[in-house]
């Protein structure tokens, strides 16, 4: 039987910068204390095509800039398996994680038909990040959005 799968969002905040734009092209995670010590099965992000606004009021990075995004996750180096320590997943095509069919002037958004699934890990996300190809130059802040499934860590049975 699968355990039950809870979800919740995450936000990585890309500030902008008047007059020039935002020219950074690493963006590091908060700390995400609710999700500390869950164990991270899945991952799915959204642009302005699926969501008008984030639940900070931001508006969602575009289509164009999740093509050329990379993400960089780092697993709990306490973790029982120590098969699974540091860094293993990185630099996964963002787009990976798009999985909303949505159109941009009549044309057909890449997207993904599954859900960007995992074996359950932890993930140390003030040590995550995302890479652009490219900067973003926006002078308004955007937000990447991300819906994390996960579960209960039952090595944490307090959490």
């Amino acid at each position: 039987m699968k355990p039950i799968v809870y979800s919740m969002t995450v936000e990585l905040i890309v500030p902008g910068v008047t007059g020039t734009g935002n020219q950074q092209t690493t963006f590091d995670f908060n700390n995400q204390p609710f999700l500390r010590n869950k164990l991270i099965t899945s991952l799915e992000v959204f642009s302005s095509n699926d969501i008008l606004k984030t639940p900070q009021q931001n508006t969602p990075v575009s289509i164009a800039t999740i093509k050329s995004a990379f993400l960089t996750l780092e697993e709990n180096k306490t973790d029982i398996n120590v098969s699974k320590v540091g860094t293993h997943n990185k630099r996964i095509p963002l787009i990976c994680l798009h999985n909303v069919e949505s159109t941009t002037g009549g044309e057909v958004d890449t997207f993904s038909r599954h859900k960007y699934e995992m074996e359950p890990r932890t993930i140390i996300w003030e040590k995550s990040s995302v890479i652009l190809g490219q900067a973003i130059g926006n002078e308004d802040q955007e937000s990447f959005l991300f819906n994390v499934g996960y579960i209960d860590n039952p090595n944490f049975p307090n959490d």
